[in-house]
């Protein structure tokens, strides 16, 4: 399958539609075939371009996957004035910013997006950023806004973001923050009598003023915590074989570089929760596991115990309360700082759907994937993109420049079939065109 593509400049319409028929004559085959006898084409609004060949081909390997790569010109700047970035390219939808004519722009209303409704309408409540001008921000992680308070307090903002394999969608999940942020508070209180948490309130009439003034983009998404040293590992507790470590034991027999027994299928429940530690990347990277052992090289002896002894005694206090629900806790992730006094506290979110895989004890079964509440879904089909070529070479106009990206398609239960696989294409070429002003042509 041959495709061109190019990466229109910043004066292309962002309204600009593009169709991407690609038709092909069977089905991706778990056992490799290639596909064969695929066309596409691409169309939209007449503008100056500039355009280059650029190959592309697809395969089905083992797990039903397609791997394809796209090349095209874009501008040096993407339209927020940031670098130039493939996965935005492929996920991230305009932001609506409602400006009020003649009245200044209202920190509370930046980054609000206009979502669709199943009913046809638009939503506004869609916070992907927050603004709050008085404060100081201090992070924009994944999901979470950090800003200093004063010298012994954070507010921790809870957005609309969601993320997979480290990469922020621009379209948020309305009132997913809030969500987050109500499921994490009930497990700070659950988890109380284990030990210390970096909680002091999520009352917004019990926070400084300077907080409160914001009451309408942070009522029932944000905490006053306290602030800590953060620990620079992430605690993993692993009920159940899934996700990395299942893929980490069927090569290996191992989790974490630790051995477990023969015989375990895919969701198989683990003798004993295991804590397997990570590295904590920064945003944009990928955290590495690592060895108990590693971890206290990192941590010390001292700490890296209270660790591991505290995420297992939370992992096992929180699965049996869920269990007691109709839910397993498959894995989930802690994160810990310490106080002035060296004291080891829980900090960031407890067990949302973010940080934890939650599956419904009805119907479990191992040696499959599982149902789950929480993100995977977004994880199970689109398995990886990865940009592995930029060019701005001589035959590139100036101002633009050339991208290639892979994507991986998999289903874990089952053979895509062409029509399935390529509605995602269509709807990712839609996107490039839409946001990015990209046309694929043969």
């Amino acid at each position: 399958m041959k495709i061109q593509q190019m990466l229109d400049s910043e004066s292309a319409p962002l309204g600009a539609r593009a169709s991407w028929p690609a038709r092909t004559g069977g089905r991706w085959h778990p056992q490799g075939s290639r596909l064969s006898g695929a066309t596409s084409a691409c169309h939209s609004a007449p503008q100056p371009r500039s355009g280059f060949r650029a190959g592309q081909e697809a395969r089905a390997p083992s797990g039903a996957r397609l791997k394809m790569a796209v090349s095209g010109f874009g501008p040096a700047q993407d339209r927020d004035g940031q670098s130039p970035d493939a996965l935005r390219a492929l996920f991230r939808a305009p932001v609506w910013r409602p400006a009020l004519p003649g009245r200044p722009f209202p920190s509370e209303l930046h980054s609000l997006e206009l979502s669709p409704t199943p009913l046809g309408g638009a939503m506004s409540d869609v916070l992907t950023e927050s603004h709050l001008d008085n404060l100081r921000l201090l992070a924009r992680g994944k999901v979470r806004d950090v800003y200093e308070v004063d010298a012994q307090h954070l507010l921790f903002v809870a957005s609309d973001r969601i993320s997979a394999f480290d990469v922020v969608m621009r379209t948020g999940v309305p009132g997913k923050g809030r969500i987050l942020t109500q499921i994490s508070l009930h497990w700070f209180d659950l988890l109380k009598p284990l030990g210390a948490n970096h909680l002091v309130t999520a009352d917004l009439g019990a926070m400084p003023e300077s907080v409160r003034r914001h009451r309408a983009v942070l009522d029932g998404r944000s905490m006053l915590v306290r602030k800590l040293k953060i620990l620079p590992v992430e605690a993993i507790v692993r009920g159940y074989l899934a996700g990395s470590g299942w893929k980490e034991y069927q090569t290996s027999q191992t989790v974490g570089g630790m051995a477990l027994p023969a015989g375990l299928k895919e969701s198989s429940k683990l003798p004993q929760p295991l804590y397997t530690p990570s590295t904590k990347a920064e945003q944009g990277a990928h955290d590495e596991n690592i060895h108990p052992d590693q971890a206290v090289r990192i941590l010390g002896a001292g700490p890296a115990r209270a660790v591991a002894e505290r995420a297992v005694a939370l992992y096992q206090k929180a699965n049996d309360y869920a269990a007691g629900r109709g839910i397993i806790i498959a894995d989930t992730k802690f994160e810990f700082g310490t106080d002035a006094g060296g004291q080891v506290v829980l900090a960031d979110e407890v067990l949302t759907p973010d940080s934890s895989r939650f599956w419904p004890a009805k119907g479990y079964a191992p040696g499959r994937s599982q149902p789950s509440y929480d993100k995977q879904y977004l994880r199970d089909w689109l398995e990886s993109v990865q940009l592995f070529d930029r060019y701005t070479g001589s035959h590139i106009p100036e101002g633009l420049h050339s991208l290639a990206f892979s994507l991986v398609f998999r289903s874990r239960e089952r053979t895509l079939t062409d029509e399935e696989v390529n509605q995602r294409v269509e709807q990712i070429f839609q996107a490039l065109e839409t946001r990015h002003g990209a046309v694929a042509r043969r």
